[in-house]
């Protein structure tokens, strides 16, 4: 216990919100005391106190810094005496001091850039190998459509000098129909074949609608010289890119499944569609021709071609006939 004057300063170690201030008052004036009032100024939980018989009072909670405390003691005659202030300073923790705040400001700031820093390096990681990864895979779906160019290219035009020198060994020979028609079916599928090619390469025709437009034609193309009645309907109202060289498989898949109907199904009706969800786009074809059954369909190079298409760009082709049910072929495709 020390003894204090009026307006004595006095360095407190006590830390605020954990520990409580007592006031010990022996003689506060050279008069006996019996009772003690005490107040608190500028404490913002503690507004203020009644009059405290003893020499001790406990004020918890004080903030930290200067606080100043008015005492007066109460004579034996019942009167109060001149006020005592004692200013007490009460040191902060450390977790309060403004150096650790700054210290801290500093680390929050510092492992904020850091993440930062490391997610925009990942993200940039991501987009160089997508970039990558697309890259590879447009020079190989280009090597895929220049091969497959050449191999039908080749294989037409090997036929066509095959006809005709048929046809020149054949001078005193009258000219077979048969043979006529082998050359003008080579030539068609020569000339349809690079026609394809040269539209597949065009990037505007990755776009679903263009590709509706092509296969309709292709069909209107196919059908107009017979009675089957050709159509074709487009639900699709957004404008969906396809990847590179989608539309090119899209396109020779129902080309063939095209072809089928018109030389086998004897269909009245010939329906192709377009339809679009959030998860796919799907392309059908339908007729109600002769249909056929699977078990006793041989093996045939066209829906083999028609499947390893489907294959090639990740896509689900279900396929449904049956004997005069006709035949629905549905291609789906993930957005």
């Amino acid at each position: 216990m020390r003894r204090i004057s009026p307006y004595s300063r006095l360095q407190s170690n006590l830390y605020p919100f954990q520990a409580t201030i007592d006031i010990s008052l022996l003689r506060v004036t050279r008069r006996k005391s019996k009772f003690i009032s005490i107040k608190l100024e500028e404490v913002v939980l503690v507004t203020g106190c009644s009059p405290t018989i003893g020499t001790v009072i406990t004020y918890p909670v004080i903030e930290p810094g200067e606080n100043t405390f008015m005492v007066r003691a109460l004579t034996n005659e019942g009167k109060w005496s001149q006020s005592l202030n004692l200013l007490i300073s009460i040191k902060p923790r450390f977790h309060q001091t403004v150096p650790f705040r700054i210290a801290i400001g500093a680390l929050v700031i510092l492992v904020v850039v850091v993440i930062i820093y490391w997610v925009m390096r990942a993200k940039a990681a991501r987009l160089l190998r997508m970039e990558f990864e697309r890259q590879e895979s447009n020079a190989r779906i280009r090597k895929e459509i220049a091969r497959d160019f050449h191999d039908e290219t080749g294989n037409q035009l090997s036929l066509i000098i095959t006809y005709s020198s048929l046809l020149r060994s054949r001078k005193d020979r009258p000219v077979s129909d048969i043979t006529l028609q082998q050359i003008e079916e080579s030539a068609q599928k020569l000339y349809y074949g690079t026609k394809d090619f040269i539209w597949s390469i065009d990037p505007v025709n990755d776009e679903v609608s263009n590709l509706f437009i092509h296969i309709r034609d292709l069909g209107e193309k196919l059908f107009e010289t017979t009675s089957t009645t050709f159509r074709a309907i487009n639900s699709v109202t957004e404008s969906i890119q396809l990847p590179i060289g989608t539309s090119r498989q899209i396109s020779l898949i129902f080309r063939e499944a095209m072809n089928n109907a018109f030389k086998y199904a004897s269909a009245k009706n010939v329906t192709f569609t377009v339809s679009v969800s959030e998860t796919e786009v799907q392309c059908g074809i339908e007729d109600d021709g002769v249909g056929f059954d699977f078990n006793d369909l041989k093996k045939t190079s066209g829906l083999d071609n028609m499947r390893f298409r489907a294959a090639r760009m990740k896509a689900q082709m279900d396929m449904d006939s049956f004997p005069g049910k006709g035949t629905t072929i549905i291609l789906r495709y993930a957005r």
